[in-house]
């Protein structure tokens, strides 16, 4: 895949391979694979990660899923200076994936998302993250679903704008929502507002901490969508790096 490049100014510049470091509270790291270019291998995975792999019915489905995986503990290892198969990592009750406090005192917080072969992971430290990536779907019908979904302020946004702009504006809605349900914890997706207009969320249950999130795009190619949502502090401002891992 190329070397994206950046139209938004708030979106992430994928740039080419560099070491990997572990990010600093106040630094992004987001990272990009195609999983379908992988080698499968099974030696870096947990007793639960091979059971989960061995719950799926399709095998290109199962052998993504280990390739992501892998991925992960393959990024943590290099964060964390310890072998990937040693990193110990937990989920919530939520089905959030993080690192196991008794086993690694590390400040480190991600998220992962997946869609169609194509896997993001995103790093910080001290704060907590959400990412999402979807694969756009031109022909979905959108304008049901947000209305469903969606806060009313939202569908009725979209319903006003031209059909390939609300395509975009849909998807940069959903990829935020999923971001913020990892970051903040499960909700309805109708109970907060992403901030098409005003770029800010509107949380309805925890209005209080409205002004503690802040969003960001993915630049990625046609046909893509992500976001990722970061708890934000004025003492240390964002910084971020992005970069698409290839298969060695």
């Amino acid at each position: 895949m190329k070397t994206l490049t950046q139209h938004n100014p708030d979106a992430v510049l994928f740039k080419p391979q560099t070491p990997l470091t572990a990010p600093r509270p106040d630094e992004v790291v987001v990272y990009w694979a195609n999983v379908d270019e992988w080698n499968t291998s099974l030696e870096l995975l947990s007793e639960t990660e091979l059971h989960r792999a061995g719950q799926y019915v399709h095998a290109h489905h199962r052998d993504r899923f280990i390739v992501r995986r892998s991925l992960l503990r393959r990024l943590l290892s290099a964060f964390l200076d310890r072998p990937a198969h040693a990193v110990s990592i937990l989920s919530t009750a939520e089905g959030k994936p993080g690192l196991n406090p008794a086993e690694h005192p590390s400040a480190i917080q991600f998220s992962l998302s997946h869609s169609h072969g194509i896997a993001a992971f995103a790093f910080t430290a001290e704060r907590r993250i959400g990412i999402d990536i979807e694969k756009i779907d031109p022909d979905i019908e959108l304008l049901p679903l947000a209305r469903q979904y969606f806060t009313a302020g939202e569908a009725s946004y979209l319903e006003h704008l031209e059909p390939q702009a609300r395509l975009l504006a849909f998807y940069q809605c959903w990829t935020r929502k999923e971001a913020y349900l990892k970051a903040a914890g499960i909700r309805p997706l109708n109970s907060f507002d992403t901030g098409l207009q005003t770029n800010q969320i509107l949380d309805a249950l925890a209005p209080e901490q409205n002004q503690r999130w802040s969003m960001h795009a993915l630049d990625l190619p046609a046909g893509w969508a992500g976001s990722f949502v970061i708890e934000s502090t004025d003492q240390h401002p964002i910084k971020i790096f992005g970069q698409e891992l290839y298969p060695c």
